[in-house]
């Protein structure tokens, strides 16, 4: 997926692919959110540089 809106900050690039997955708030071990979050990860196509965006403020769909 192309987004002009969206540049990679290593190699520039627009291009783009897109998975959504899940953090559940644990961090070696320990507990650290009460409810799980959806992450969208935004994976530049030419270097493999992953964004990462948190919940519903962000505008990457």
């Amino acid at each position: 997926m192309v987004r002009a809106d969206l540049s990679c900050p290593v190699c520039g690039g627009t291009e783009f692919g897109q998975e959504e997955t899940t953090y559940d708030g644990r961090f070696e071990g320990r507990r650290l959110f009460l409810t799980s979050q959806v992450i969208t990860l935004m994976i530049c196509v030419g270097c493999r540089h992953i964004l990462h965006f948190y919940g519903k403020r962000d505008d990457v769909g």
